[in-house]
């Protein structure tokens, strides 16, 4: 697990850093296979979007920040 994050509503963007599994691709230490995103004690139905989303600003985003 790199990491978690509660989701308590529908509709809301949604941040996790991931730095240091980047960082672990970047430098070599594991292959990257992606994430893998996994709902745990969820009694609602949540869907996320994909990159294929046609709906504009709510498309998701990947964002990174790096320094040299």
């Amino acid at each position: 697990v790199e990491g978690s994050v509660e989701v308590s509503d529908a509709d809301v963007w949604v941040e996790m850093d991931v730095t240091d599994l980047v960082s672990g691709w970047v430098q070599g230490l594991y292959g990257n296979e992606g994430l893998w995103l996994l709902a745990a004690g969820v009694e609602q139905y949540w869907s996320l979007r994909s990159r294929e989303f046609e709906g504009g600003s709510k498309a998701p985003v990947l964002v990174v920040r790096y320094t040299e």
